[in-house]
């Protein structure tokens, strides 16, 4: 069972418990199914923007980006690229949720956990993954949309100007639960994944946990975070340089044998 000191010392665990072919085989098949998605779409796009399948795929490949093209597109086609980002993120989430299952049941003793198990659990919690980001999505439509309208009922003459003041304090609140619900957001979707996964719980506690971490630890939620994010380049940067000595031990054993008919594959 994994002891934790529940401080950032944990954190430095990170590449170690990352480093397993359960979790990686996990990654691979949600982020395979997302990113199948999200290129039919997005070519699905070019293509009725006029872009013919082989130019698209010549000067895009696997990471096609309407933003990084800079030509301009119908609304049509933002529509289905849009689209098909949400499935990837999604399906992400989802992965993620099973990644965060497989290592929170092997963290507590159980070695036989398998990746199917961890996938049914994060479809069985597919409905709370996705609510609460979408809830908080939808809370901050309609405080913009509400925003909307006082603006309107502001430019009534006089009175209009006169009440809008009145209540400036208001507004000004207003905007901060906002920016709170915004902050809230950036984190659910981060941390829903590990959240629901540890708790067993719906989209209210992930929500609610959401919005504990905004308030109560935002330092220790940014630190983390970057962290995790410099570990992760440092732990992708040796696996990368392993692999690379890998290849060349392979090159040179087989073309020590095999001679230039395998350099030429």
């Amino acid at each position: 069972m994994l002891k934790l000191g529940f401080n950032w010392r944990d954190i430095l665990r990170a590449p170690r418990l990352a480093l397993s072919l359960q979790r990686m085989w996990i990654q691979l098949v949600g982020l395979t199914f997302g990113l199948l998605f999200y290129l039919l779409l997005t070519y699905l796009g070019m293509m009725a923007a006029g872009y013919s399948l082989k130019t698209a795929w010549m000067q895009n490949g696997l990471l096609p980006c309407f933003f990084a093209i800079g030509d301009q597109f119908p609304w049509y086609s933002w529509l289905l690229t849009g689209i098909g980002s949400l499935i990837l993120v999604f399906s992400l989430m989802i992965t993620n949720t099973a990644v965060s299952r497989a290592i929170y049941m092997t963290s507590k003793g159980n070695s036989f956990y398998s990746w199917k198990e961890a996938f049914a659990f994060a479809f069985r919690k597919i409905a709370s993954i996705l609510l609460t980001p979408i809830s908080l999505i939808v809370l901050i439509g309609f405080m913009v949309l509400g925003a909307l309208i006082i603006g309107l009922l502001a430019k009534i003459p006089f009175i209009g100007a006169l009440g809008f003041s009145l209540f400036t304090v208001f507004w000004i609140l207003g905007a901060l639960i906002l920016v709170f619900f915004v902050l809230a957001t950036i984190v659910a979707t981060l941390l829903v994944p590990s959240v629901l996964a540890t708790t067993d719980e719906d989209a209210f506690e992930a929500i609610f946990q959401s919005f504990s971490i905004v308030w109560s630890h935002p330092w220790r939620f940014i630190f983390y975070e970057g962290l995790t994010l410099i570990l992760s380049l440092l732990a992708l940067g040796g696996m990368a340089f392993f692999m690379k000595q890998a290849l060349f031990i392979v090159n040179y054993l087989f073309a020590a044998f095999i001679g230039g008919d395998f350099v030429n594959l």
